[in-house]
């Protein structure tokens, strides 16, 4: 079992730590392929800008001209004889809608000539790349804008938002012309991009979440498994020596009566038969313990309620234990007509059961005490004893299955741990409680409230 659990464990391990290796290289992969593909994206876009931005500067230029009323401008040129000047008329028509259809071949040419006419407008520059990013699915801020021109080294800076730079991605581009170099100050890159992977992130964050539950959960029954097959080795060693012990008992005794002449000795004969009656009801509670948790895992177990009066059931069970003199038990019932809607036979068996647990974790001078009371619409019937008390950590596990607590060198007292789990159980089946307070080296109190009446 050992070693079959260590082999899964690892292959899960292993397993595990494959498919997340290689969620982590692909999704790296990933990063790699959309961060440039942004950057590329950025460039188009800074590049259709530029071009967008110059198509203003020319429609500003065309305007000027229209209200100059000026549709020529004269050029004069010289010839090569070195003849008189002659004067030139050429005629330049700025047609906007063929200016952008060729402006892409030509517009390193056209930069040269707006450049020196009319200087980039910055503020239009930033709309139209703001603008550009996001047609473009570009989740993105421009901050600032640095314009430096290559000739005269002279830079234009132009911040839209006030905060600082530092930390920010700077992309740079240089105009057709020659003439500009644009510094763009926009998000960081890692920033855009892992927005861009916020549904593929979140899905793998989702899948590892899951994994790893999975993972905890398939350990967790594991342990759990393994917890139970060592409690029910642990049940079936102690169950089989508590068998055990009253039949071997009870056979030596009759095997005295029948083959030794002890039945002509009519105290051995009470002795021993005493012995055997002793043992045999030691025996029918084991099986009638085995017998009843056998019934309460099934789904068709009923409690058959009735009222009972406590004091005539409680003092059954005292009369039973009071035959052995070292054992003083003492009961209190109030009022004297009490009585509790519940099941006769295993209410004797719970309330049987504490106080069999309080005979054998008591020391010599066993004294035990049995108190019923009402309160509110509840029964309370409390077992209390002088034995060895049970530690605050104890008290925590007691009533779960096949739980026993350690007894040290108390090698006399014995069990198979499903005792105490029966009395949660059977509490819990009539919609009651069981509870404890327990001092270590002072004894315990074992607390069961009952609901009083039918409901």
């Amino acid at each position: 079992m050992k070693s079959s659990f260590r082999i899964v464990t690892f292959s899960i391990i292993i397993a595990l730590v494959a498919i997340f290796s290689w969620q982590i290289y692909w999704l790296i992969g990933l990063y790699s392929s959309i961060k440039q593909e942004t950057n590329t994206n950025i460039n188009v876009a800074l590049e259709a800008v530029d071009r967008k931005e110059l198509s203003y500067r020319m429609s500003i230029v065309a305007k000027d001209e229209s209200k100059k009323k000026v549709k020529d401008r004269s050029i004069q040129v010289h010839d090569s004889s070195g003849s008189d000047r002659k004067k030139v008329r050429v005629n330049i028509h700025f047609d906007m809608a063929m200016l952008d259809r060729i402006m892409k071949n030509v517009q390193g040419s056209i930069h040269i000539a707006i450049d020196s006419i009319y200087p980039v407008n910055v503020h239009v520059y930033d709309s139209l790349l703001i603008k550009e990013c996001h047609d473009k699915g570009l989740r993105l801020d421009v901050y600032a804008v640095d314009f430096t021109n290559l000739k005269t080294h002279r830079i234009i800076h132009y911040q839209s938002k006030k905060e600082s730079l530092k930390g920010k991605e700077r992309v740079t581009y240089i105009n057709k012309s020659g003439y500009y170099r644009y510094d763009v100050y926009i998000t960081p890159m890692m920033k855009i991009v892992l927005w861009r992977m916020a549904g593929i992130l979140a899905a793998t964050l989702l899948i590892v979440i899951l994994l790893g539950i999975a993972f905890w959960y398939l350990i967790h029954v594991i342990l759990q498994q393994r917890t139970l097959e060592e409690m029910k080795d642990d049940f079936t060693n102690n169950m089989t020596h508590e068998l055990k012990t009253p039949i071997a008992v009870a056979y030596a005794a009759n095997d005295a009566l029948l083959n030794f002449g002890a039945d002509m000795d009519a105290d051995k004969r009470k002795r021993y038969l005493t012995i055997s009656k002793e043992q045999m009801q030691n025996l029918s509670g084991l099986v009638e313990h085995i017998l009843s948790m056998s019934m309460e895992r099934r789904k068709t177990f009923t409690l058959q309620c009735e009222d009972i009066s406590l004091k005539e059931l409680i003092a059954h069970i005292v009369e039973q234990y009071s035959i052995d003199q070292s054992i003083k038990i003492s009961m209190k019932v109030a009022p004297d007509d009490l009585t509790v809607y519940a099941d006769r036979t295993h209410l004797r068996n719970v309330i049987g059961n504490l106080v069999d647990n309080a005979v054998k974790y008591s020391g010599e001078d066993k004294r035990i005490e049995i108190a019923a009371y009402s309160k509110d619409d509840s029964v309370y019937i409390k077992v209390t004893d002088n034995g060895v008390g049970i530690t605050t950590e104890q008290q925590q596990h007691i009533f779960d299955k096949f739980y026993r607590v350690p007894t040290g060198n108390l090698q006399t007292v014995r069990g198979y741990g499903i005792g105490l789990f029966y009395v949660k159980t059977i509490a819990e089946k009539h919609g009651g409680t069981i509870s404890v307070k327990s001092t270590q080296g002072k004894g315990s109190a074992f607390i069961l409230k009952l609901p009083k009446n039918k409901d």
